[in-house]
């Protein structure tokens, strides 16, 4: 009588006891699957508030060389961060060489809510695709001292040449008529030039604990 008396109640508290880790490992998996969709589905993250602005920081006095000035986005303008939504501010600057030359380059900043999202958008943007780097068809290089991570690619048989850096969750992208096919000063010294100034700028900006 005393041994069955003592059973019953074990009996209870081990199946009380196995609803309790039922329910908390459903619980778990829930956190993980919204987790993993956050990331893995989406791509994005969870999003972090920042009150930076990011066009302030594009472009400064001093960045080009006289005759080299702001413009406008034209109509046609389509950045290539439209294919990648998970941008939680973005901006784009032109900017224009005056005439006689009147050839005109973009800036774009996007600035993502997690490193894994910003580092999808700088290998989407910034690393040469696989054809070009087995047949050479884009000359490109890495770019050191510059971001965390920076390519350079070009100039393309069309003349135009890429610089691609990633900083603290943002990413620029710029883009940019280069010689010999155009006569132009926005030439690999000139563009490197102004993206170590726009990476002190970011790292000022983002990379500060608040």
């Amino acid at each position: 009588m005393t041994t069955c008396a003592w059973r019953l109640p074990e009996r209870e508290v081990m199946r009380n006891t196995k609803h309790v880790y039922l329910i908390i490992g459903v619980m778990i998996l829930v956190g993980l699957g919204c987790a993993v969709s956050g990331v893995v589905v989406t791509g994005c993250g969870t999003p972090v508030a920042s009150n930076v602005a990011l066009a302030p920081l594009a472009l400064h006095p001093g960045d080009f060389p006289a005759g080299v000035t702001p413009i406008g986005i034209p109509s046609y303008a389509k950045p290539g961060f439209d294919r990648l939504p998970c941008a939680d501010a973005y901006v784009e600057q032109w900017v224009r060489e005056l005439p006689p030359r009147r050839t005109e380059g973009s800036i774009s900043i996007g600035r993502y809510p997690s490193a894994w999202s910003a580092q999808q958008a700088f290998s989407f943007l910034g690393n040469p695709p696989l054809l070009n780097i087995v047949f050479h068809t884009i000359p490109h290089a890495s770019v050191p001292n510059l971001g965390e991570q920076a390519w350079v690619e070009g100039p393309t048989s069309l003349g135009v040449q890429y610089v691609t850096f990633v900083r603290c969750q943002a990413v620029v992208h710029m883009n940019f008529p280069s010689p010999p096919n155009y006569d132009t000063v926005f030439d690999r010294t000139l563009l490197l030039a102004y993206a170590h100034k726009l990476d002190q700028r970011l790292q000022q900006a983002l990379c500060s604990p608040r």
